[in-house]
């Protein structure tokens, strides 16, 4: 015979409720025990104390009578079978009843009297000089017949009394475990077993908010997904015919074994002309099956599909590897979609790219040529000045002009339309700068530190011109005379300030500037400008003198 989980639940429950109700059974037994003992004990204590106090005085004048009226007044009361008055000698001077049984228990109590210390009258009357002295021992026995009748009659009650709750309590609860396990069970039992014969219309019932429920809710839904994925054949060839990606499989042997309407209409062949044939057949390179044998699955990856007519079609392909149950290679799926349309898309766009790049760099290439025009009429101009004042002015110009003029140079032969080479541009200006210094440039060096920094137009005029103007002022006033030197520029990212800040450095180890001369409020018309671009670029502009002077520009490049 079958014990099932429940009925051993059950078991386990009664057995422990049994077990509960004895140990309960056996403490309040106990309890009552002890009370009764300890009722029996108070009142044999009171009775025996009371005939000790009341037979002080006859017992001192051996008044026998009245010893007698007070044992008989104690024997009569219940339980009580002797009752014996003895001398301070031992003999029974009074008594009542004898022991017949074990059953008794016995309680003796010291009769004491005060007497005098000494004869004095004082003495008679002060407590303080009285002493205590034995006069007898009051006993008496109390028979245990009673007590154990009622601990019987307790213990009977009790057993009674127990055995009916524990058989209340066990019923009730093999009833609510029958109620809320047993028949939920049972009941989940006969649905999975009506599902495992193909009734997936079957519903648990979900009323429950416990575990039972949620296996309700979980046979349930194991239910709705049997009715999803246990479909017929043709279901699954309508939604093969519906797809509009095309969908071929091929066994390992790499041999075609189904396709969809998708792939044969792309292709212009019907199902029967490509079943069974090589999968080689549909691509245009042989090697592209034994690159998709050798990973489990692949997700759009561009090939290209030859039709029957032998044009090729760019398809986007994924494959995944299908294996059996014990982890055979059974065939491989794959879609591939049609992107013959995304692909002239891109090539009319990177044509559009190309002409605009063209145009570009022909608008670049014409600015640089009518700044070098510029810059050739200012240089025309100062042949026929004479003030020196002029010249100088008129060179300035032309030098500015040219800093702009190779920007857009650097970008009409630059193939990046977007951002310069700021390295390779400095190295340019720089060396303009020394041949239009040339008188300078036998003593003093430029030296540029730049390295991988990328600038778009918009920053690199203004830098172009901020290290213009700074070279050109070191080159005209930081070495007099003969005097030695040298220049140094450089730009680095500072990525302790957020958004990567770029600083640009440019210093001289020449006279430096005189102390009277602030850079930000000067008649100089090249710090002036060196403020005006510092502020296009949003930056911060500070000078720091001591040996020579030394220009910090801080500013963060757009993007």
């Amino acid at each position: 015979m079958k014990i099932g989980i429940i009925d051993k639940v059950t078991l386990l429950s009664a057995t422990g409720i049994l077990l509960l109700g004895i140990l309960l059974g056996v403490y309040f037994i106990r309890h009552e025990t002890r009370a009764l003992n300890a009722a029996l004990d108070e009142r044999a204590m009171v009775l025996v104390n009371s005939l000790s106090a009341n037979s002080e005085y006859p017992l001192r004048l051996r008044d026998r009578a009245a010893l007698d009226r007070l044992v008989n007044g104690v024997f009569q009361q219940r339980d009580v079978v002797l009752c014996e008055i003895e001398d301070d000698g031992g003999a029974v001077i009074s008594g009542a009843g004898t022991i017949s049984s074990d059953q008794v228990r016995v309680f003796t109590v010291s009769i004491m009297s005060r007497v005098a210390a000494d004869r004095t009258a004082a003495s008679k009357t002060d407590p303080q000089t009285q002493k205590e002295q034995s006069l007898g021992t009051a006993r008496l026995a109390v028979s245990l017949t009673g007590l154990n009748k009622k601990i019987r009659g307790v213990t009977l009650t009790m057993t009674t009394f127990g055995l009916m709750v524990m058989t209340l309590v066990s019923l009730a609860t093999i009833y609510l475990l029958k109620r809320l396990f047993s028949r939920p069970i049972a009941m989940l039992v006969s649905g999975t077993q009506r599902i495992g014969h193909g009734d997936l219309d079957y519903k648990a019932p979900e009323q429950r908010d416990d575990e039972i429920g949620r296996l309700a809710t979980a046979l349930n839904k194991m239910t709705e997904d049997l009715k999803r994925v246990t479909v017929s054949k043709d279901y699954v060839d309508n939604i093969l015919r519906s797809m509009n990606d095309a969908l071929v499989v091929v066994s390992p042997q790499g041999q075609i074994e189904a396709v969809n309407g998708a792939l044969c209409t792309m292709l212009g062949y019907n199902s029967l002309e490509l079943i069974g044939q090589p999968v080689m057949k549909l691509f245009t390179e042989s090697s592209t099956y034994q690159s998709l044998l050798k990973r489990e699955n692949i997700t759009n990856v561009e090939r290209a599909f030859r039709t029957k007519s032998g044009k090729e079609i760019p398809v986007l392909i994924s494959a995944s590897m299908m294996r059996q149950k014990v982890g055979d290679a059974q065939g491989i799926v794959c879609s591939a979609k049609d992107i013959s349309e995304r692909k002239q898309a891109e090539e009319q766009i990177k044509n559009s790219l190309e002409e605009k790049e063209v145009l570009l760099k022909e608008i670049h290439h014409r600015v640089k040529n009518n700044l070098q025009v510029i810059s050739s009429l200012l240089y025309l101009q100062s042949e026929n000045v004479q003030d020196q004042g002029t010249l100088e002015a008129l060179k300035d110009s032309r030098n500015r002009v040219k800093s702009m003029a190779l920007i857009h140079e650097k970008l009409y032969r630059s193939k990046d339309l977007a951002h310069i080479d700021f390295e390779d541009y400095v190295r340019n200006l720089t060396g303009f700068l020394s041949t239009s210094y040339s008188d300078k440039t036998k003593t003093v060096t430029i030296q540029a530190s730049i390295k991988d920094i990328s600038l778009d137009i918009n920053t690199a005029i203004p830098c172009g011109l901020i290290i213009n103007e700074l070279v050109s002022n070191s080159l005209k006033y930081a070495f007099p005379g003969d005097r030695r030197g040298c220049i140094n520029i450089d730009m680095h990212a500072d990525n302790g300030h957020k958004g990567s800040m770029l600083n640009l450095v440019v210093d001289d180890d020449g006279v430096g500037l005189p102390q009277n001369i602030d850079v930000r409020d000067t008649d100089s018309l090249g710090l002036e400008l060196v403020n005006t671009l510092v502020q296009q670029l949003n930056g911060t502009v500070q000078l720091l003198r001591g040996e020579g002077t030394r220009f910090v520009i801080r500013f963060q490049p757009s993007r």
